[in-house]
């Protein structure tokens, strides 16, 4: 999980709906610690590793990540209903390029924050879940975010914050 990112697009929303309705083909808690057996694997291991990487762009700057990862038409909401779309956040973690500033945020928030995390996989579709682990993955959610697998590596296409 990230620093708590700001959209919700229809498409988003149905598609999250129907890999409800049609029930995961794999479902994994665990810390935020995870497992990597490469960002492009189509696994469960490959979407941890595009999670960790992605914290890791945001707080460093690595745009050229992140140009690649979130998909065209990303959106992300806040706890607070608010839009943040995918130029938004490249330019908010370009600003971390060259700083230790966006990786101290960053440890603040986890060690403020901590959390677990629930991947769910469906066909080419990942879900995960961020949750507290003291009220656990059922009754904790804190957030989401949604991946696409297409041309060999995952996409993020949409991230929901929930506020406490």
């Amino acid at each position: 999980m990230r620093f708590p990112r700001q959209g919700l697009t229809v498409t988003a929303a149905v598609l999250l709906l129907s890999m409800t309705g049609l029930g995961a083909t794999f479902v994994y808690a665990a810390n935020h610690a995870g497992t990597s057996d490469g960002e492009s694997a189509m696994s469960e291991a490959g979407v941890r590793a595009v999670e960790d990487r992605w914290s890791m762009a945001e707080a460093t700057g690595d745009t050229d990540f992140l140009g690649t990862m979130l998909a065209p038409a990303y959106r992300s909401i806040s706890g607070e209903g608010k839009t943040l779309t995918r130029t938004a956040l490249l330019e908010h973690a370009a600003k971390n390029k060259g700083t230790d500033e966006g990786l101290r945020k960053m440890e603040a928030y986890k060690k403020d924050h901590p959390y677990g995390t629930l991947v769910t996989m469906q066909g080419n579709s990942a879900v995960v879940n961020f949750y507290d682990p003291a009220r656990g993955a059922q009754e904790g959610i804190m957030g989401a975010d949604i991946f696409i697998y297409a041309d060999g590596r995952w996409q993020a296409i949409y991230s929901q914050h929930i506020k406490h």
